[in-house]
């Protein structure tokens, strides 16, 4: 399972879980061309309801 697939699974558990907004993928793995020495770029935007600073830590 790649990480656009763990995110599509777990989408709204990670959004309900930690107070996530908006999460998605930029970079090589969003572009399909993610391989084993690929790092994975992940953007997250926080409620502004949420404590972000543990949930980040945390998440």
């Amino acid at each position: 399972m790649n990480a656009i697939e763990i995110l599509k699974n777990n989408g709204e558990l990670i959004r309900d879980r930690y107070g996530v907004k908006r999460i998605g993928i930029f970079g090589s793995f969003a572009r399909g061309q993610g391989n084993d020495n690929s790092d994975v770029d992940v953007l997250v935007e926080f409620r502004e309801d949420s404590e972000n600073f543990d949930n980040y830590i945390e998440l």
